[in-house]
């Protein structure tokens, strides 16, 4: 119950385009008249009133509904639930956010540098929360979905020798003409196909079976935000076409597949482009 009435405003956000996902899993709870109330809204208003009718439910149903939604949406994964977090900022529309918070501390000095390629286009990451890992932090929380990008460092209740630096550097996506041929063609690809989750489905045999490279491409997932468990099961599995397999079973959400495709143009380029094309 905590996890959903502490991230209601967050869940809303990144669930307002998912509500037939979350519906079919609550369906056996709502009653008849709870579940037209909910489908006769749509968008963030819907999921607001699932919330709030889940919240009556108890906290056993609660937590199934947490528990779901963690398993179900990557960016979901990241959220955190833990008690007396401080406010959470949510950024759309092309998100990356780099709010270290480092508070209590004596140093000689402090640097932050921070560089954004923003040529990456359509190669964005699952959503990030932040502060990363080893960076001190009072408990603020931050979540960034699909490229877009805030810099708030903070520094508070520490003591500085000799110099603090922050820099931010963003290169804009207009000099993807620096880019290698290889990575202009990773990007081409990447627009060419809308429905990621789509393309996997209907490839999925070809990319069970060809599939040669799944120990890099489960690096790269793990560096862009899977579940560290996630990976752990796939890469038990003793085989490439059992790993892709395990890979393809996980991959249910459309940031997901974002990062699943991005990984596949990378290491099996020449078997997405025959698939894109074919």
């Amino acid at each position: 119950m905590e996890f959903i009435q502490s991230n209601k405003d967050t869940l809303c956000t990144l669930l307002a385009n998912r509500l037939d996902e979350v519906m079919g899993h609550v369906e056996d709870v709502i009653t008849m008249k709870e579940n037209k109330a909910i489908t006769k809204l749509s968008g963030e208003k819907a999921i607001k009133l699932l919330l709030e009718v889940m919240d009556k439910k108890g906290e056993e149903r609660c937590q199934e509904l947490a528990e779901f939604l963690r398993e179900t949406f990557l960016e979901i994964r990241n959220l955190s639930s833990s008690q007396g977090a401080g406010p959470v900022a949510y950024a759309d529309q092309g998100s990356t956010i780099v709010a270290a918070e480092t508070s209590n501390a004596t140093m000689k000095s402090y640097k932050m540098q921070v560089n954004v390629d923003g040529q990456q286009g359509c190669n964005a990451g699952p959503s990030q929360v932040c502060p990363p890992v080893g960076m001190p932090s009072s408990g603020s929380r931050m979540v960034a979905t699909n490229n877009s990008h805030i810099f708030a460092p903070k520094l508070t209740c520490s003591t500085v020798a000799e110099d603090v630096e922050f820099s931010f550097n963003f290169t804009a996506g207009s000099k993807s003409s620096q880019s290698s041929g290889k990575n202009t063609g990773n990007m081409k690809s990447c627009s060419s196909v809308s429905d990621k989750l789509a393309f996997f489905r209907e490839n999925y045999s070809d990319l069970i079976q060809k599939v040669k490279n799944a120990e890099p491409i489960v690096d790269e997932l793990f560096k862009k935000g899977f579940h560290q468990e996630m990976v752990a099961n796939v890469r038990a599995e003793p085989t490439p076409q059992s790993k892709m397999r395990k890979i393809l079973e996980v991959t249910t959400t459309k940031s997901a597949a974002e990062a699943l495709f991005q990984a596949l143009l990378t290491h099996e380029k020449a078997l997405m482009d025959e698939l894109i094309k074919s």
